[in-house]
């Protein structure tokens, strides 16, 4: 785009429509009308917030039901996975290495190492990690933290909230 008389310090540009003209373009276009500037900065906002982990959601919209209420972890997860380890806080990776019995070469696993405010989902199926979450305290999933994983059939939690109202995990009997 440089040397463009078209485009200046300042301009938005965008790539692959020009929407004034209905034709298209192959270098950009410039708009200087405020209303057609914000109109890809409300998309990527849109974009961003309608997208995440739908793990991470589902365990939130979980906290959001009554108490009792229990979470079957295979309805949340569609990877196989055959087992779930739950790491809590202050565990380093070389706990997660013994716990998993090989190395997980992940930026995450240090994550939790000096932090108490989340516990790690990890779901593994034959050895491997296949999917992995920090999940915030909410709901607070650290008293469920062991170093044996849980089984698919194990793995079936119940949202507690305590007198002050902290939204507990605990595991579902039965």
């Amino acid at each position: 785009f440089q040397g463009s008389p078209r485009l200046r310090r300042g301009s938005l540009v965008l790539l692959g429509w020009d929407d004034r003209s209905g034709h298209g373009i192959s270098k950009g276009s410039e708009y200087d009308d405020p209303p057609m500037r914000l109109i890809p900065i409300v998309l990527l906002i849109l974009l961003a917030t309608s997208c995440g982990n739908p793990l991470a959601k589902g365990l939130d919209a979980w906290a959001d039901q009554p108490p009792g209420t229990v979470l079957p972890m295979t309805e949340v997860v569609t990877a196989e996975w055959d087992s779930l380890y739950i790491f809590g806080p202050y565990t380093g990776p070389d706990d997660i290495d013994a716990a998993l019995g090989s190395h997980w070469d992940d930026p995450r696993a240090s994550r939790l190492e000096m932090h108490d405010d989340a516990a790690m989902l990890l779901f593994v199926r034959k050895g491997e990690v296949v999917r992995a979450l920090i999940q915030p305290r909410r709901p607070d999933m650290t008293g469920l933290a062991r170093p044996e994983p849980y089984s698919r059939d194990e793995a079936r939690f119940v949202c507690r909230v305590d007198g002050s109202g902290w939204i507990w995990a605990d595991l579902a009997e039965g």
